[in-house]
């Protein structure tokens, strides 16, 4: 096999490498991010390199592209073609991950994002920027908090919006939820997000802005923290319900919400959670009856 030296000017590691040509695949592609030439077409080079004298072990031929860019992939771990993931690192680039250095990263700490299709991130993608996610440094930090939203079903974002819309959180303050907790496509709608939505503004009156200003409050499960602790305040400290934020009841720690919030002990807090999960507790949910899942067996 013929060996070359790296001495190109583009920082890869000065030793030793098969000429199979995929040295020659990372300076067209760091040529062509750094010329803004997001589109150009590696297919004629790819397929060369592919069916060149490395031919069946294109893994290999992966896994040295990646360590040419600086990728800190596990080996033969990325199985999509090396013209796919060329693809994927300059639409990345274009959409805002670019500068030097943080694509290297975020691709090295999500390299799953590499198995997708440029297609199907850009669908993505641009539904992002018709939100008004359109700056490419507003972009790069929604990716980088919750790089899955580009392979998200786009139906399911487009619900998540429909929901928020009909509780009047649209246009910029909708765009506000998603830069601040882009996790919120990944909630399922039926069961979790419209759940959660519909008792948060029945049971603590809350309004669109207390959402918009702390959408992660969406997350926290309904049954195992917001429902109990509704109830728990409801039971020692009612008034705390009317004059403390929502989001600092749902998201302080337990020690926090317990000591400072239902002036209670934690160990009290606890033994309610236990007799809770064992539906002992009344359950009161505004709506709906009060209801004892199971009773506690007299003694004889």
């Amino acid at each position: 096999m013929v060996m070359v030296l790296s001495t190109n000017n583009y920082g890869f590691p000065g030793r030793c490498l098969p000429s199979s040509g995929v040295e020659d695949l990372a300076m067209e592609y760091l040529d062509a991010r750094e010329s803004g030439d997001y589109n150009r077409d590696f297919s004629a080079l790819v397929t060369t390199i592919e069916n060149g004298e490395h031919n069946g072990r294109k893994q290999a031929l992966k896994d040295e592209f990646h360590r040419l860019l600086g990728l800190d992939i596990k080996p033969n771990s990325i199985r999509s073609s090396l013209k796919n993931q060329v693809r994927v690192l300059l639409y990345l680039q274009e959409i805002g991950v670019k500068d030097h250095g943080d694509l290297e990263s975020f691709v090295s700490d999500h390299p799953k994002i590499l198995t997708f299709t440029k297609g199907h991130l850009e669908k993505r993608g641009r539904y992002l920027q018709r939100l008004g996610i359109n700056d490419p440094e507003r972009m790069k930090k929604v990716i980088g908090k919750h790089w899955i939203i580009l392979t998200y079903d786009l139906e399911r974002m487009r619900d998540v919006k429909r929901q928020l819309g009909i509780r009047n959180i649209k246009g910029r303050d909708f765009t506000k939820v998603v830069e601040r907790h882009p996790q919120i496509f990944s909630i399922d709608v039926q069961n979790n997000l419209i759940p959660t939505l519909d008792f948060y503004f029945r049971a603590f009156e809350a309004t669109p802005q207390d959402i918009v200003n702390n959408p992660s409050i969406i997350g926290y499960s309904l049954e195992n923290r917001v429902i109990p602790r509704y109830n728990f305040l409801l039971a020692h400290r009612p008034k705390v319900l009317k004059e403390t934020a929502l989001s600092t009841i749902i998201k302080s720690p337990d020690s926090k919400f317990v000591e400072m919030l239902a002036r209670k002990t934690l160990k009290e807090y606890q033994i309610y959670l236990r007799l809770w999960e064992r539906g002992i507790i009344p359950r009161i949910v505004p709506g709906q009856p009060t209801v004892v899942t199971k009773r506690t067996r007299k003694r004889t």
